[in-house]
């Protein structure tokens, strides 16, 4: 009857562990899931931004051809 009731107290105590286990793995889970969007989040960001930047540099050689242009016929 002893060893009955350790085992119980010792499978109780296994089940315990195991829902806080589990709880913990849910918990990082979440965190590792929010810190995926965020990484996300910032690539998409960072791409955004290199376009605007590639985007501005056309526009300023654009601008500079342009000049030169108009600097080689103002001296003809």
């Amino acid at each position: 009857m002893e060893r009955r009731h350790e085992a119980d107290r010792v499978r109780r105590m296994q089940e315990r562990k195991r829902k806080a286990l589990e709880a913990k793995i849910r918990a990082l889970r979440s965190e590792f899931d929010a810190e995926s969007e965020e990484l996300d989040f910032l690539r998409e960001e960072e791409a955004k931004r290199q376009d605007i930047i590639a985007e501005e540099q056309l526009k300023m050689k654009n601008l500079r051809k342009g000049k030169q242009t108009a600097t080689r016929e103002k001296a003809t």
